[in-house]
């Protein structure tokens, strides 16, 4: 026993369902009763200090305020006894204590609720003060589970017989929130069983009349349901306890199946819902992916019912889970990440317990096992949950054959679907349980056509809708006797409803079924053939037959198929001989509505074409792939039309691989440019062009780069280079000599241009300045860019904010450099390009730490690392935006003296692991380069440099590598890194002459200033290079006095020579 009594060997009972008590023993202080509360609210997580620091003390934080965290957690240890309240790198997590939260929780899964109702000891949260933060959130944890232990309590009554106990639950309730509507039922539920119909009516009626005067609202569809069945005389002697639900909506019927698939995805690595269309796959796909997400997994969700093509899975599934390469970087030179998106995906999916759920994945099977087999492969922790038709027949898989609903009986829960939904169209029916269970056995249990049936009791009897149904049944076994049973009652629901159609409605079905990802009027308009009222009358009789669903965002309406409607809708257009025709059509609206973007660039902010762009983007790939396939004229003219703009999508959202991938089927389809093109088809020729070759060097795809500069020489009109932006981009990149290239810069720069071609000629200078390190010229030339920018929020002046910050960063001031880079973050989260932002996020923390403001700085740093510790696995994205983050946390750690000098080396070498092993990239890219740099002078100033020299080794061969392959250099990452590796020569031989040069030309070459390590070397330069103050001067004089040329040629002669003494 420890001296106060307690047995170290049973962890302490904490109790938050009432007074906060530990042990039974009250927690003296309102401040330290709500940081236990945050801790257990976070059920074992990590909490930053930041957060903490909220709930603490809300608004009135003190001016210390992470000191006097420090102190309430101090004081708070001593009496949680054998619980560890331990922190670590700005984070602090409770475990090792038992709570009575945790203790409901048991208890309601062994079936006891009153002893689960014993341990409210009072109101929660009453002594935490302030109704906000952790009380706030701790009330809204008790209600939800005080409403499961009531919910629990009154089923055991119910199944004892004892109504009387539910009423007093259910009044409970009531009198807590007169509008919880569940208990409202619980009490009709309750009365009725007791034979007190007439009291049930009235508690629905009152129930109705509050709800209207109060939030003006019927009552929902259970409690309607409830007071049409004891209207039916029906009698209420079942359990309350209410079935599962998926969102708002109940899911009926599948406790039990939801209850197995639980079990099987706890023992097996891969489990795929099995069963045919419209049984319900989704539905339940998703409420177990809501379970597993409530229980602590990282659960991500893709729907793939849109997808057709085994080529479009990974990009589909990596969009979904937000996985792009990110193409920010302190060098405005284009970087192209060409890592593998599967490798990406596995980066997306390495949480500790992570949940991939793959919805409808049978028109793409064979793709999506090779997707699944591959990931488990290599990413131990991972689930899998897949919904299909046909199974994956992989060894990991464990299959559930998901059955339909049960239709035996008037209780049955295929009647239950059907009178819900039924309900909904009819509140005021009365439906006989006997002719509904014999509808629902003709429809075999199939949830979604038992839904369609349902919503026939608009206008018709169940007798009319079973009797109409067995016809069509015949009809239709006796059309295709080949089809599955199950698949042939559900295209007969949707045929019934097909015949139920005018002719206008069923072209509206045939034409619009095509768009794999939803329409809008005007696309719907654009295929149909019809405009205005005729076209507003056919969609919405498409709408009251149940067969397209109505979504409204932000003030627009857009129309979605249920994917067996699109179908049915597929098979339709084939018979009718309308697939040809509605394929042109859509490739002409995907050539308006691509024009009609770039026609309001100039006018209309970036961020609300962009999110055009998005919300077709996989209508416009689907049209952009048949128009590939088809190689027509027409076809020719969607691809140039459309694949720019697409691509340009892409490119802000980081999916270089994309546009890259598509470049290589663009190319190849066009062989032949028009002989004499008029002027709107000669750009979309040359921008796609462009675009494509642009994405296909970096893949050293030399042929197809060779086919595009051919076609661009014969569209290109030399004599209008100076007059079309355009024209002028092609005249660069068709130069044969870099000089001659830069020479069309220069004549672009002259005042008369338009402003269009002086802004792209100042764009590229500026790059070409910027790495050929004259930061005076190319801070001048940034400063044109943006006076030049067509509109503030565009994504061009996003990257020129970021850019000037980059070259002003590196020249050391800092404060203008933060203001900028701030700017561009908030320009980047308005267009959507979330990647981008996080990596300028690194950036602008790099500059608070050179600042000295750290404070700011570990905040920052909390709200972009998301709460990854380096105790965790390396985090998703891609290397250069994470081991960023990795940097600034250990430089963080490293000014602030927080964590131990071998934690912060061992964070430096991480990172630095991370970048060199993308031996590619790290070779072209400067900015990884300047991240590894920033690693070694980091450790050189902890003064730990067991393996910088490999790094340094690594980093000599990069700037070689970029100028032999890449065919051009960056300087200032030349510079620090020819500066950092003569620092550690001069620190190993203190006065070394050769490292002492090194250094010298580093700094006539001018490296960045970005990181504080490699500030901290330059400042300190006479010292570090271990030379009298005389050999210094002399040193320094001497490179001094060459040229920015012959220095960079020495430098690349000392690195040649050090890298074959290496090789030797």
């Amino acid at each position: 026993m420890s001296s106060d009594g307690r047995n170290p060997l049973v962890p302490p009972m904490i109790g938050v369902l009432g007074p906060v008590t530990v042990d039974g023993r009250a927690v003296p202080g309102v401040r330290a009763r709500r940081l236990l509360v945050a801790l257990v609210l976070a059920g074992g997580r990590p909490v930053s200090t930041a957060a903490l620091i909220d709930d603490v003390w809300g608004g009135d934080r003190p001016r210390s305020a992470l000191s006097a965290l420090h102190t309430q957690i101090s004081r708070l240890r001593p009496l949680l006894g054998g619980a560890d309240l331990a922190g670590s790198d700005g984070f602090y997590r409770l475990t090792g204590a038992v709570t009575d939260i945790e203790s409901v929780e048991r208890l309601l899964t062994r079936a006891d609720p009153q002893a689960a109702e014993r341990l409210w000891r009072g109101i929660p949260g009453a002594d935490l003060g302030a109704d906000d933060g952790p009380g706030e959130r701790l009330r809204a944890e008790a209600d939800r589970l005080r409403i499961r232990v009531d919910d629990a309590r009154a089923h055991s009554a119910f199944t004892s017989g004892d109504y009387a106990t539910a009423s007093d639950i259910a009044r409970s309730r009531i009198a807590d929130d007169f509008l919880d509507e569940s208990a409202h039922v619980l009490l009709m539920r309750a009365l009725a069983a007791q034979g007190r119909t007439n009291e049930a009516f009235a508690v629905f009626a009152a129930l109705r009349r509050t709800l209207a005067e109060e939030l003006g609202a019927d009552p929902g569809v259970e409690a309607t349901a409830l007071n049409a069945e004891l209207a039916a005389g029906r009698p209420q002697t079942k359990s309350a306890r209410r079935p599962p639900r998926l969102r708002a909506e109940p899911l009926i019927g599948r406790a039990g199946d939801l209850a197995s698939l639980h079990d099987l995805i706890a023992r097996h690595r891969v489990v795929t819902v099995l069963g045919p269309g419209g049984v319900g796959k989704t539905s339940i796909a998703s409420s177990l992916g809501d379970d597993l997400s409530d229980s602590g997994a990282t659960v991500f969700y893709v729907p793939l019912a849109a997808v057709r093509d085994d080529d479009d899975l990974v990009g589909v599934v990596a969009s979904a889970l937000g996985v792009g390469e990110s193409d920010v970087r302190n060098s405005s030179v284009p970087r192209l990440h060409l890592r593998d998106l599967t490798d990406s995906l596995g980066d997306a999916l390495r949480a500790v317990d992570a949940v991939l759920i793959l919805d409808n994945c049978e028109q793409v099977i064979d793709a999506c096992a090779g997707l699944v087999r591959g990931l488990i492969a290599v990413l131990p922790a991972l689930r899998v949950v897949v919904t299909s038709r046909s199974p994956l027949l992989i060894g990991a898989e464990q299959v559930y054959r998901l059955p339909v609903l049960d239709t035996a009986g008037a209780a049955s829960a295929g009647v239950e679907l059907f009178t819900a939904r039924a309900l909904s169209v009819r509140p005021d029916a009365d439906f006989d349980p006997v002719a509904v269970a014999t509808l629902c056995a003709h429809l075999d249990g199939v949830p979604l056509a038992i839904e369609l049936a349902a919503a026939r009791t608009r206008v018709m009897s169940v007798g009319e809708i079973s009797d109409g149904l067995a016809e069509r049944f015949q009809l239709l076994r006796s059309a295709d006797r080949t089809a599955p049973h199950r698949h042939r009652t559900l295209e007969a629901v949707i045929d019934w409803s097909w015949d139920l159609l005018d002719d206008d409605a069923r072209v509206a079905l045939r034409r619009t079924c095509l768009f794999p990802d939803g329409f809008s009027p005007a696309a719907a308009a654009a295929v149909v053939g019809a405009s205005g009222a005729a076209l507003a009358d056919a969609l919405t009789a498409l709408v009251d037959q149940s067969l397209l669903q109505v979504d409204e965002a932000d003030g627009r309406t857009r129309y979605r198929m249920l994917e067996m409607v699109r179908e049915f809708g597929e098979r339709r257009a084939a018979d009718a001989g309308e697939v040809a025709e509605t394929t042109a059509l859509m490739g002409r609206w995907a050539r308006d509505t691509c024009r009609d973007i770039r026609s309001r660039y100039d006018e209309s902010p970036d961020s609300v074409l962009a999110a055009e762009v998005d919300v077709e983007s996989e209508n416009l790939v689907w049209v952009l792939r048949r128009a590939v396939a088809a190689a027509s004229p027409d076809a020719i003219d969607t691809v140039v039309t459309v694949f720019p703009v697409i691509a340009a999508f892409w490119a802000s959202r980081g999916l270089h691989q994309e546009v890259g991938s598509w470049g290589v089927r663009v190319v190849d389809v066009l062989a032949t440019p028009p002989a004499d093109p008029d002027d709107e088809t000669r750009t979309n020729w040359e921008l796609t062009l462009l675009i494509s070759a642009v994405h296909l060097l970096p893949l050293r795809d030399l042929r197809r780069v060779a086919t595009a500069s051919y076609l661009l020489r014969r569209l290109h009109r030399p004599e209008r280079t100076f007059e079309d932006v355009v024209e002028f981009l092609v005249a660069v990149a068709l130069a044969r000599r870099p000089t001659r290239a830069y020479r069309t810069v220069l004549r672009g720069l002259e005042s008369h241009r338009p402003s269009g071609v002086r802004w792209a000629a100042l764009t590229i200078r500026f790059n070409v300045r910027e790495n050929a390190g004259d930061l005076d010229g190319a801070l001048a030339d940034s400063v044109e860019v943006a006076a030049l920018a067509q509109h503030p929020d565009s994504f061009a002046a996003a990257m020129t904010d970021m850019t000037t910050a980059s070259v002003i960063g590196q020249q050391g001031r800092w404060a203008q450099a933060l203001a900028l880079y701030e700017r561009a973050v908030a320009r980047l989260n308005k267009l959507g390009a979330v990647d981008d932002a996080r990596q300028v996020d690194g950036y602008i923390i790099a500059m608070l730490l050179s600042l000295g403001e750290l404070d700011r700085a570990r905040v920052a740093i909390d709200e972009l690392s998301g709460g990854w510790k380096p105790t965790d696995p390396t985090p998703q994205g891609n290397p250069e935006t994470v081991a960023l983050m990795m940097i600034v946390m250990a430089e963080y750690q490293r000014l602030a003296s927080s964590e131990p000098v071998d934690a912060v080396v061992g964070l430096l070498r991480r990172a630095a692991d991370l970048l060199l092993g993308q031996s590619d990239d790290t070779s072209r890219d400067p900015g990884l380069m300047g991240c590894v740099t920033a690693t070694v002078a980091a450790r050189i100033r902890l003064d730990s440099t067991d393996g910088v020299d490999e790094c340094l080794l690594a980093l000599a061969d990069a700037v070689l590598s970029m100028r032999d392959h890449a065919g051009w250099v960056d300087v200032p990452h030349s510079a620090g890194v020819a500066y950092v590796s003569g620092v550690r020569r001069c620190l190993r031989t203190p006065g070394d002459l050769v490292g002492a040069r090194w250094m010298a030309l580093g700094l006539r070459l001018r490296p960045r200033h970005d990181y504080p390590a490699i500030h901290e070397l330059i400042g300190d330069a006479q010292s570090l290079s271990g030379c009298r103050p005389h050999e210094w001067e002399a040193v320094v004089a001497d490179t001094a006095s060459l040229s920015r040329k012959k220095a960079l040629d020495e430098l690349h002669e000392q690195f040649a020579e050090l890298r074959s003494v290496d090789v030797t």
